[in-house]
């Protein structure tokens, strides 16, 4: 239960991380 619930929170970081990183590029593009 630990090990799944580590995981999805790394999904969600990532999740995250991707969006913002898109973000910046259209607002920099």
């Amino acid at each position: 239960m630990f090990l799944n619930g580590l995981c999805v929170q790394v999904y969600c970081v990532v999740v995250h991380l991707t969006i913002l990183i898109e973000i910046t590029v259209t607002i920099v593009a």
